[in-house]
């Protein structure tokens, strides 16, 4: 902890008045533990798509979300939706980050620091990020997205893949990760979502 005197006299002046105490042994022996007790903390892992696949409602609600200046319509799961899902699902006991999913959606909040970054709702920057893909001819190869969110920006790639799929063309792969801080992104606003054919001239 620093102490900061600006009261000092003129003949004081070569006394100290800058301290540093240093942590304590009781300030580092609670920041040990609320580091290990910080869900942004835990260990990655990967969630197959299967598992995201089996936990889907029978429906699921969607808006087709429009780009300016072109025909392009991509689906995002409703906030609402979403919520309902939570709601279902850590009654069940099934869905990760019960304690998460009451600060999101009860008080939404767009960003808490540490614990949440924003990934439950579609940022306008994502929306850019598919004007700049427009203009690279790309759409084979390995696609990783870092925290996803709502993954619009890789729902635009892999149309791009759909609609460049033809018989007469030979089998490529594709692969696709998308990476998020909560798990709970990855389980409510980001399963498999009907991704449209890219209409003509997009």
């Amino acid at each position: 902890m620093f102490q900061f005197n600006f009261s000092v006299a003129a003949d004081d002046q070569d006394g100290d008045a800058v301290v540093d105490d240093g942590p304590s042994e009781a300030d580092v022996s609670q920041s040990s533990t609320s580091a290990l007790a910080d869900p942004a903390r835990d260990p990655c892992r990967e969630v197959l798509l299967t598992e995201l696949v089996s936990a889907l409602p029978t429906e699921v609600a969607y808006t087709l979300l429009a780009f300016p200046g072109t025909a392009l319509l991509l689906p995002r799961r409703d906030f609402h939706d979403a919520r309902l899902s939570s709601l279902a699902a850590t009654a069940d006991g099934e869905l990760a980050g019960e304690e998460l999913l009451e600060e999101v959606f009860d008080a939404r909040s767009d960003v808490r620091p540490g614990r949440y970054e924003g990934g439950m709702k579609t940022w306008e920057g994502a929306g850019d990020l598919v004007g700049v893909l427009r203009g690279l001819q790309r759409p084979w190869g390995s696609v990783l997205e870092i925290g996803c969110g709502t993954a619009i920006p890789t729902l635009y790639l892999l149309a791009q893949v759909f609609a460049s799929e033809s018989p007469a063309q030979p089998e490529r792969e594709t692969r696709v990760c998308l990476q998020d801080y909560n798990r709970p992104v990855l389980e409510l606003v980001r399963p498999p979502l009907p991704t449209p054919p890219l209409p003509p001239n997009y």
